[in-house]
């Protein structure tokens, strides 16, 4: 509807498919990782296997892209940043290389996509609240000096 109604910012197929590459990228490492593990992460670690997709997931999730993008009126990045230390990662595991530290380079990956979730978030949330002078869980204007 917005392509028929030419309200789109960026309206070329390219800039509409740019924002797929690294969601299709972190399912594909995370299959591979699911699929060669010699530790069988997937079922030894389930849960802190799928709290470290979910929280990868939702940092490089379409829409907040989007968002954000259109917001700011630039262009998404074709590789999400979280994607190169995942592949590294998904390499050492898959190769072998991690043996029985699997788990624990799991567990170190959680906390840093975590925080650099949390980072990014609160980023974000100050900087709005600049640009609309305003405080973080408040609508009053703040005083400038």
């Amino acid at each position: 509807m917005a392509y028929l109604k030419q309200t789109l910012k960026k309206d070329s197929f390219y800039d509409g498919c740019v924002p797929l590459v690294s969601p299709i990228l972190l399912f594909t490492l995370i299959s591979i990782w699911v699929t060669f593990s010699p530790y069988n992460i997937l079922a030894k670690e389930t849960r802190m296997f799928f709290w470290m997709f979910g929280v990868t997931f939702s940092n490089i999730l379409v829409s907040i892209l989007m968002i954000i993008c259109q917001m700011s009126n630039t262009r998404p990045k074709v590789f999400h940043w979280f994607l190169f230390p995942l592949a590294l990662v998904v390499y050492t595991a898959v190769t072998g290389q991690l043996g029985r530290m699997e788990p624990m380079v799991l567990a170190l990956f959680n906390m840093f996509v975590t925080a650099a979730h949390v980072h990014y978030g609160i980023c974000v949330v100050r900087q709005l609240s600049d640009y609309f002078n305003i405080y973080t869980f408040s609508l009053k204007k703040r005083i400038r000096e």
